[in-house]
């Protein structure tokens, strides 16, 4: 109910992002076709965790597609695998990375607060993009007290549209899980 079908994802656009890159003084190239502004290479680490769930073989491909996608655009990204105790202490404690890669589920009912309110930026915390925007503040202290369903659901269409709209965290997909049991 938290999700507000009327936004639709933004589209893959490389003409755009190409345009973009060239607009922020990063229209030339080196010699392996990376981005370059003065002598400043556009390069990027990509810290994953290198047990678990992150390794399927569904979520290696991803990295590495991600990876050639960014490099089509002239992007370079370092795709470095971390054991598990080091990513979670780089990322959730030291927000030692420029990108990485994080599975989250959520059930209908899910309180999202502590990835997107900035109460939750530091040591331990889950935002650990350091996302802050009073607005989302606001809205989210707001979800903590509401008694209706009519308007939690509102309030989360309204975080939708402002988290939609500043992106921080890119949201790859959504699966919805369902389950069965047997009452004998």
């Amino acid at each position: 109910p938290g999700y507000d079908t009327d936004i639709k994802p933004l589209p893959y656009d490389s003409q755009k992002a190409n345009q973009l890159l060239d607009e922020a003084g990063f229209n030339q190239r080196d010699n392996d076709g990376y981005r370059i502004k003065g002598k400043q290479r556009l390069e990027f680490t990509f810290k994953v965790p290198a047990t678990g769930a992150s390794q399927s073989m569904t979520t290696k491909l991803l990295y590495l597609g991600y990876v050639d996608g960014m490099k089509e655009i002239g992007v370079k990204i370092n795709l470095e695998y971390r054991p598990w105790a080091s990513w979670r202490e780089e990322v959730f404690n030291q927000h030692d990375f420029d990108m990485t890669y994080v599975q989250w589920s959520f059930g209908d009912l899910v309180d999202i607060t502590t990835l997107f309110h900035s109460g939750f930026i530091g040591e331990g915390g889950n935002n650990i993009v350091g996302y802050v925007n009073p607005k989302v503040d606001g809205l989210l202290d707001q979800t903590q007290e509401v008694t209706s369903a009519e308007d939690l659901k509102d309030l989360y269409h309204q975080l939708h549209g402002i988290l939609h709209e500043e992106c921080p965290y890119l949201f790859l997909w959504s699966v919805v899980k369902y389950a069965s049991y047997n009452l004998r």
